[in-house]
């Protein structure tokens, strides 16, 4: 019921735009229209005031030529812009793009200024400047707050006059196939390639003692005489041996996962970095949610993967319901661990992944992808008083809570699985890879 009273409320606010894009006057303008008839009919002429007489006939020239500078410079854009069918396109988000589209600034006529924004798609900031390299002309430079793949743009022009008075509007519909990338951020602090490894090809504190044999102790009881160092002891009279040293190495096979949701653009940027930075080691199977209508698909190609990372956009609704279908076509690939990035808020997405952890008989390593945490600090009530919060804007929905990311990592944890965060605005990883580097 809820969710029908929204569709009729949005399909009502649809209708009414269109409606009040159509009418040449703006609220202020009837408003206007309607106080100056009435005094130009009821003090004007029936009671003789001059002085209102000639005010209302102002207002109305008014209301007329802003009308009129309106209607003009509307049929003159609407007649001179036409719809330009453009070559695919490839952009990262959060990244400024100039499109092409342009309009006249239209400096040298009175009362009117033009406008535009998107229709489609959504979550779009536009700027909008004038040309350097051609006078005269508005360009526009749009950045893009989610990754997508978008097939059309629609854009609402709208002139307008300076007083408020008259307005037109149109829209503008381009086939401009495109598609858009997560934003990979900082670079990160310590390399992804340590948190998902497990054996003796990179030194780290943190690994086991799988590595060269190039540290050295004194003999104990028990050590294996071939590494005892016998020159040192020939020159020393001490009887010491080469030990490993810690070190951890990539893993040769992983299936990844990318788990949907509210807020994953920060977990959609760490895959795309995995992917492209080759982090999942030389044979890995990347699977992501998809939309209900599309077909299940893993791959191991990372162009290909990059594309699922962009579908993933649209089954946000059903987050995680690909996982386990994902780890049962895994089973061919002969692999005991899989990663799964997953956003750092709560949602559907989490029943899925500790249902996984529990069932699943190898290692199950969640990435969680964050832009910040909110309410990770204390402030006094005089400077939230004074101050706005610093972190309102969030365009990303990516920003996660203190709170609510201790009980997400506490519940993971709980399930079995090793729980890595990845800020994607600082760099930082905090967990099993980034511990020893706080301490």
């Amino acid at each position: 019921m809820i969710a029908r009273l929204r569709r009729a409320g949005r399909a009502l606010g649809r209708g009414a735009r269109w409606a009040a894009d159509r009418f040449p006057l703006r609220v202020l303008g009837v408003l206007l229209l309607v106080a100056a008839w009435l005094g130009l009919r009821e003090l004007g002429r029936k009671h003789q005031d001059i002085v209102v007489y000639v005010t209302a006939l102002g207002a109305l020239g008014v209301i007329g030529i802003a009308a009129l500078f309106v209607i003009v410079t509307t049929l003159a854009l609407w007649l001179s812009t036409k719809p330009v069918a453009r070559a695919p396109l490839r952009v990262d988000a959060g990244r400024p793009v100039d499109t092409g589209f342009s309009l006249p600034a239209l400096s040298w006529l009175p009362l009117v200024t033009v406008e535009w924004e998107w229709l489609e798609p959504e979550a779009v900031a536009l700027e909008r400047r004038l040309s350097r390299a051609r006078p005269g002309r508005m360009v526009e430079e749009v950045r893009f707050g989610e990754r997508g793949e978008h097939g059309r743009t629609v854009r609402r022009i709208v002139v307008e006059d300076l007083l408020g008075i008259a307005r037109l509007a149109f829209a503008l519909v381009e086939e401009t196939p495109r598609t858009v990338y997560p934003a990979l951020g900082r670079p990160l602090t310590v390399p992804l390639l340590e948190a998902f490894a497990a054996g003796d090809n990179l030194s780290h504190p943190a690994g086991p003692p799988d590595g060269d044999l190039v540290d050295m102790r004194r003999y104990a009881v028990g050590d294996p005489m071939k590494r005892v160092l016998w020159k040192t002891y020939a020159r020393t009279r001490s009887l010491m041996v080469r030990t490993p040293e810690r070190a951890i190495s990539k893993a040769q096979r992983t299936l990844a996962f990318l788990c949907a949701g509210e807020g994953d653009e920060a977990a959609a940027s760490v895959a795309r970095l995995a992917v492209e930075g080759d982090a999942l080691g030389p044979e890995w199977r990347f699977g992501a949610d998809l939309p209900a209508e599309d077909q299940p698909e893993d791959t191991s190609d990372p162009r290909r993967a990059l594309a699922l990372i962009v579908r993933s956009r649209a089954a946000r609704d059903r987050g995680g319901s690909g996982l386990g279908p994902f780890l049962a076509r895994g089973l061919d690939f002969g692999v005991g661990r899989c990663v799964v990035f997953a956003p750092a808020r709560p949602g559907a997405w989490l029943a899925h992944v500790e249902e996984q952890a529990r069932l699943h008989p190898g290692r199950l390593e969640v990435v969680l992808g964050t832009d910040g945490v909110r309410g990770a600090g204390v402030e006094s009530r005089w400077r939230r008083f004074f101050f706005a919060p610093e972190d309102d804007a969030d365009p990303s929905g990516a920003r996660a809570h203190a709170d609510e990311l201790a009980a997400l990592t506490r519940r993971l944890a709980g399930a079995g699985a090793t729980v890595t965060v990845v800020d994607r605005p600082t760099g930082k990883v905090h967990g099993r890879a980034g511990r020893r580097r706080r301490a």
